[in-house]
């Protein structure tokens, strides 16, 4: 979550342009300065890697996305030797969002492949049964695009549903609040005094240590996502038939060369 800063830094820099030789614009320079003023502190984090848990495996991955970010987060969860639960970070990934625009719901999307990616990765090397895999997202659209099949949706989505589908199903994903979504830290970056006393970060949220019965039902109410649907053409055939009898209701018919034609003309005179 310090990193993402960086990257950022580094695209923006990009864009700007500028020759080998340039000087690095005002406003660039004040940026980096102040994010490199700052890096010392991160001298004072420790990571374990005792995670603590030593039964009942579980992985957690979370993902998030902002206008410049998307992110995923992966946490192991288990039974501790004083028989509670316990969580712990051990994986997590952020990308910059491309620079062409892309909507907001497209990159939540990317950001859900990057955490299947990353969960069947852990779970291969760890031999954890996929039965104990779970996928976190605090956007509802994401879910409503995972939970149908792909030919629904537009290209983009499709493409990328189909590759989640084919490493995490359907059944695998729930939905979390923002407020206890870690991912949501990774697309914002947090500064580097922060970072070590982020609860939020290292464990994950709170309810990971509780039992799952005890765990919120995830809300069902799924959004609209007609934007992202595939179009479908209908085609009538209103080509007269020989066959029929010209009565008045046919004959009315063969007077026009399209159904939406007779609709427009019917409704006028109706008018």
């Amino acid at each position: 979550p310090v990193l993402v800063a960086a990257k950022i830094f580094i695209q923006d820099l990009w864009m700007a342009g500028l020759d080998w030789d340039q000087s690095i614009p005002l406003n660039l320079r004040s940026r980096w300065l102040h994010f490199a003023a700052k890096l010392p502190e991160l001298n004072r984090t420790r990571i374990p890697r005792w995670t603590g848990v030593q039964g009942g495996y579980e992985l957690h991955a979370f993902c998030d996305a902002s206008e410049r970010a998307y992110a995923a987060a992966v946490y192991l969860r288990g039974i501790k030797d004083s028989g509670e639960f316990g969580s712990s970070l051990l994986i997590a990934k952020t990308k910059v969002a491309p620079l062409r625009p892309v909507s907001i719901p497209r990159l939540e999307l990317c950001g859900a492949l990057l955490a299947a990616r990353l969960l069947r990765r852990i779970a291969t090397e760890l031999q954890i049964a996929s039965a104990h895999l779970y996928a976190w997202t605090d956007a509802r659209v994401v879910l409503a695009w995972i939970r149908a099949h792909p030919s629904r949706w537009t290209a983009f989505v499709a493409n990328r549903v189909a590759a989640i589908q084919e490493w995490l199903p359907p059944v695998h994903w729930r939905y979390v609040s923002t407020q206890e979504n870690p991912a949501d830290l990774a697309t914002r970056g947090i500064a580097p005094s922060d970072l070590e006393s982020s609860q939020l970060w290292w464990t994950g949220p709170q309810w990971l240590k509780s039992p799952s019965e005890s765990w919120y039902a995830v809300d069902s109410v799924e959004p609209e996502v007609d934007e992202e649907r595939r179009s479908l053409a209908t085609v009538f055939n209103d080509r007269p038939r020989p066959d029929l009898q010209a009565e008045p209701e046919n004959d009315l018919l063969c007077r026009f060369s399209s159904f939406n034609k007779l609709i427009r003309v019917s409704a006028l005179c109706l008018r």
